[in-house]
């Protein structure tokens, strides 16, 4: 028997960070997906292989300990008994445990593959995970698909939103907010941007996660600002105003200077990119440490000047949600 799933990255417009605080944010899955194969094996094991990888075999019998192991551990984290920390030894082991949340009885081998750039701020992790369970578990209705999902990249990421989840699953454009997503409705397309990746960050986003948690636990109006720049980056989309999305990114970008998930390096190039007219935020989790993080949406004709270093990727809306190919 084999089968494959397919599912979307997202870019999140805007509430980077403010959505693990409860307030909205504004994301829409793009053209670039991740894909597993499924064929069922005789052997009682499970056999992973991820893109320039070699394949990991996991006995059946061992994915019931490692999920144990790892909720223990992420338990004593949400408790704050400890630091997060990836508990998985690797991308393989991860997907195991999350082969383990789906109740896998029997053997099958999955092989992965990706359009997505990994840990850029495309949602990768999410979309695997959503290929993985689905299929897996082609016939489990998508509210049980998502509540797996979730539980998987709080594995990965320490304290997921479900932003990330709620756009891969569903596909579109979507307004979320506190575990809801709703479809946003608008006259296609999307006024023009541009994103650009600018380079791999060096923190993972459990680590900018828990930074801003502390800075908005001691300023606790940012959660108010950041609600009212996505309620506005909401009309502007809607009425395909391009002058006032940048208005709300430049906005934004401040807001996520005050995370600290902007490093200076990127600041400067943002600051020369608004002189000359232009519009420029991170659009994913950013990084608390180095100089790149990921990546950048870019508003405006022509914008200049832009490192050479960062790779422009010509990302369009998908309606495309999580899915198995007939």
């Amino acid at each position: 028997m084999t089968r494959q799933a397919r599912s979307p990255g997202k870019l999140i417009l805007s509430g980077e960070h403010s959505v693990v605080q409860g307030c909205p944010a504004l994301a829409m899955a793009i053209d670039l997906e991740a894909t597993a194969d499924f064929t069922s094996l005789a052997e009682p094991h499970l056999r992973i292989t991820l893109p320039a990888r070699e394949p990991r075999i996991f006995p059946l019998e061992k994915l019931k300990s490692l999920l144990s192991k790892i909720r223990k551990a992420h338990a004593s984290f949400l408790r704050g008994e400890c630091a997060f920390t990836q508990v998985a030894q690797n991308p393989e082991e991860l997907l195991a445990i999350c082969a383990g949340l789906s109740g896998l009885s029997s053997g099958a081998s999955l092989r992965f593959e990706s359009e997505l750039p990994l840990g850029a701020g495309l949602g990768s992790s999410a979309a695997f995970i959503l290929t993985l369970l689905k299929v897996l578990e082609p016939k489990r209705p998508n509210s049980e698909l998502q509540k797996l999902a979730i539980e998987g990249e709080n594995f990965q990421h320490g304290r997921s939103s479900g932003l990330d989840v709620a756009v891969s699953l569903q596909g579109g454009l979507l307004a979320f907010e506190q575990g809801h997503g709703r479809p946003v409705s608008m006259q296609p397309p999307l006024p023009p941007f541009q994103v650009y990746h600018s380079g791999s960050p060096q923190s993972s986003t459990g680590e900018c996660v828990e930074q801003s948690r502390k800075i908005f636990r001691n300023a606790p109006s940012l959660k108010e600002d950041f609600r009212h720049v996505t309620h506005q980056t909401q009309q502007a989309l809607q009425a395909r105003d391009l002058k006032a999305w940048q208005d709300c990114v430049r906005e934004n970008h401040q807001l996520l200077c005050q995370l600290g998930v902007v490093p200076p390096a990127v600041q400067k190039v943002i600051s020369r990119l608004e002189e000359s007219g232009s519009a420029a935020k991170v659009c994913g989790a950013g990084t608390v440490r180095g100089n790149t993080a990921g990546m950048i949406l870019v508003l405006g004709d022509n914008p200049k000047p832009l490192p050479e270093s960062w790779q422009a990727l010509p990302l369009k809306l998908s309606r495309n949600g999580t899915r198995i190919l007939p």
